[in-house]
């Protein structure tokens, strides 16, 4: 085949790739999800801490992205990854200290009302905390931050852009983002970030900000909570910690 065929055909393969997942689809890797976190964290429940349990925030990426690539999605489309100016950097980075300084109150104000979470348990924060640092933040700040947000502002805002509003597809992906964590007493303190995150991304259409985002809202909490196991005295935050 000629240089020109191979053009034509990579064309026309490339034109009948879909840019965005179906209704169908978008439920299904949703519905994967929910039983990877229930059979993820039930084994790590179990187990000591180990270098492959970080598949479990992992697991969250490979979901979509292996569902992407069987259905012949076009991954550029449903998993965008673009810069944005300088000012609506620094206008959603801004963002997270914000939310979080009305969140940590009030999750102090509502804690002695609310369920004790199951991932409250002494014994798994201990756990964590004991693998170290590097382990520690990467299975709290640095795999859930990009991996989440490949899931849902990657493969689910993708599939809801297109078919819901503006306010409709952020409020229904934030939602399903804060039910992910499974623990009714987290909903309402992971739903309000998300709906920040996935403003932020249906405006600039790519992943970069919602990452760092994220990120620096998964640090932040991070930060207090390894400054509370070593003995600082601050307010509890495990009530918000998406």
């Amino acid at each position: 085949m000629s240089v020109t065929g191979v053009n034509r055909t990579l064309y026309q393969e490339t034109g009948n790739m879909r840019k965005e997942p179906s209704p169908g689809e978008t439920l299904v890797v949703y519905a994967l999800a929910v039983v990877h976190v229930l059979a993820a964290s039930r084994l790590f429940r179990l187990q000591e801490p180990r270098w492959w349990n970080l598949l479990f925030p992992i697991g969250l990426a490979a979901i979509p992205v292996a569902v992407s690539a069987v259905r012949r999605l076009n991954l550029s489309s449903v998993f965008p990854v673009s810069p944005a100016p300088f000012r609506e950097t620094a206008g959603a980075l801004l963002l997270v200290p914000l939310v979080l300084v009305f969140l940590l109150p009030l999750a102090q104000l509502v804690a002695p009302w609310l369920p004790v979470p199951d991932s409250e348990d002494p014994a798994i924060m201990e756990g964590l905390l004991s693998g170290g640092f590097v382990y520690a933040f990467l299975f709290i700040v640095l795999l859930p931050a990009l991996c989440e947000e490949i899931l849902f502002r990657g493969f689910i805002l993708s599939g809801l852009r297109d078919r819901f509003g503006k306010w409709s597809s952020i409020i229904l992906c934030a939602l399903l983002f804060a039910a992910l964590h499974l623990e009714p007493a987290r909903i309402p303190f992971a739903l309000i970030p998300g709906i920040a995150i996935t403003a932020v991304g249906w405006k600039t259409r790519s992943l970069v900000l919602p990452v760092l985002m994220h990120f620096l809202h998964n640090g932040i909490l991070f930060y207090l909570l390894w400054m509370t196991a070593a003995g600082t005295s601050l307010p509890p935050i495990n009530s918000v910690f998406p």
